[in-house]
């Protein structure tokens, strides 16, 4: 495994396309089983499809387990401990804050019928803050199932705390990643406009 990642990139990408193609394969099995009435319990090609697909995703998400902590390790090496942390917070706190945000502005301009522009640069709308709050504590104290493809956040941030690499000051930026792009306005828009053809199709 080369530092530039190089020699480690293509691998895995490799064995995500393959997992991926096999759990397909005994998706597919399993719902033409289904279908032709053949998913019964006195059926072993059922159970054995059943069995062999739980093992698998026990064997294969571990493994992807291993390759995140791997990831997040190499990441806080280039960054710093605390940039990465700081980071994957980031992440949680606009995975659970965009939904209820966008929602409830959705639900607010259909109401009065003016159109949504933006959806990505909202103020925070104090209606959810409790909701908001409760559901990133509950997504920073739930713990790894043998299911999850990443371990959860706080044995993440843990394991990262226990490098102790230092901030930077070259790498260390405050500013947010959305400035790396030319027109981020013009970008939220044509994301909003995306998002709403998507929200009207689904009534």
């Amino acid at each position: 495994m080369s530092t530039s990642g190089r020699t480690y990139v293509r691998p895995f990408l490799l064995r995500r396309i393959c997992v991926s193609q096999v759990f397909s394969s005994l998706l597919q099995i399993a719902e033409g089983l289904h279908r032709s009435g053949a998913a019964l319990v006195y059926n072993p090609v059922w159970w054995f499809i059943v069995g062999y697909q739980r093992i698998f995703l026990r064997v294969t998400l571990g493994a992807s387990r291993l390759q995140e902590i791997l990831a997040d390790r190499y990441a806080a090496m280039a960054y710093g401990s605390q940039n990465f942390i700081d980071g994957l917070q980031g992440v949680i706190r606009q995975s659970i804050l965009f939904p209820l945000q966008a929602d409830a502005e959705v639900r607010r301009l259909m109401e009065l019928k003016q159109p949504v522009n933006n959806l990505y640069d909202l103020p925070l709308d104090a209606n959810i803050q409790g909701e908001y709050q409760k559901q990133f504590d509950e997504a920073m104290k739930r713990q790894t199932s043998q299911f999850d493809s990443h371990p959860a956040p706080h044995e993440r941030i843990e394991r990262i705390e226990r490098l102790h690499v230092p901030l930077s000051p070259i790498l260390d930026n405050k500013s947010p990643a959305l400035h790396l792009f030319p027109n981020p306005e013009d970008l939220q828009r044509e994301m909003t406009a995306e998002l709403m053809k998507k929200i009207v199709r689904a009534g």
